[in-house]
């Protein structure tokens, strides 16, 4: 169950790093790299990415552990 939700946050979380570090070499070093329109359309996908996974790992934790569901089940 934790390898399936790392590997959930890391297929959309990695993108944002490398984002990140593009935009810092672009910064420092005063390159283009990615045009301004690619890199904001670019981080509006990855957000929405983002956004849509966040609720998959309430899913994941009700779908592969016994446990949770139970312990979710005693707050209502």
């Amino acid at each position: 169950m934790l390898a399936t939700v790392v590997g959930v946050f890391l297929l959309v979380e990695l993108p944002t790093g490398i984002c990140i570090v593009i935009n810092t070499i672009e910064n420092t070093w005063r390159l283009n790299i990615i045009d301004r329109k690619t890199f904001t359309i670019l981080n509006v996908w990855i957000n929405f990415f983002v956004f849509l996974t966040c609720p998959i790992n309430f899913f994941i934790y009700c779908g592969m552990s016994r446990q949770f569901r139970e312990t979710f089940k005693q707050f209502k």
